[in-house]
């Protein structure tokens, strides 16, 4: 075999190894690209299932509200307040991002389960028993949370929910025995 042939080899060995490492190279890249657990999975899939924003900043405000009311059920306040807040937060995002009026409404009236709840969870710790005064900052609190809900144009039955416990709020925060007599409006 004559030496000039040698030296320059195959054309068709270079082309080769060319598409080798393309290959290899895409197949690294599909591999770390792959979701590396079932969680990782499921928001991808959720993703491109829901690709708009409304719907991932709804699921994560019902699930919010979820653990707001399991930690109030397990008497942890601070952290069920916490959780309605966080609630509202993602509603209020929801709302923003929603494409129709059925989702505002949706959204809207999310928020205001959670500024409900909260307001609900405020008025029971700021309630004492009678020979303790009540504490009136969170009392004040859970009134603007109502007043909030009342201003904002939700469901009927959340308004009577907030009017009914604006009420026990508003009676609350009157001194002494005057909570128990009739409130003249």
């Amino acid at each position: 075999m004559p030496e000039s042939a040698r030296r320059t080899g195959d054309p068709w060995v270079w082309g080769g190894v060319a598409l080798l490492l393309l290959l290899s190279t895409g197949s690294v890249a599909l591999y770390r690209s792959a979701p590396q657990s079932t969680a990782e999975l499921g928001t991808r899939a959720w993703l491109v299932a829901q690709p708009d924003a409304y719907s991932p900043q709804m699921a994560r405000a019902r699930d919010l509200l979820a653990t707001a009311r399991r930690e109030a059920a397990q008497d942890n306040g601070p952290a069920a307040l916490a959780a309605d807040s966080a609630a509202a937060d993602h509603a209020l995002k929801a709302r923003e991002a929603a494409r129709s009026a059925a989702e505002q409404r949706q959204a809207t009236d999310l928020w205001a389960e959670a500024r409900l709840h909260a307001a609900a969870l405020l008025a029971d710790t700021g309630k004492r028993p009678w020979w303790r005064r009540d504490d009136e900052a969170a009392l004040r609190d859970a009134l603007r949370h109502t007043e909030s809900v009342l201003a904002a144009d939700t469901d009927p039955s959340l308004r009577l929910r907030a009017d009914s416990l604006r009420l026990h709020v508003t009676r609350a925060l009157r001194p002494g025995p005057l909570e128990w007599l009739p409130n003249r409006r």
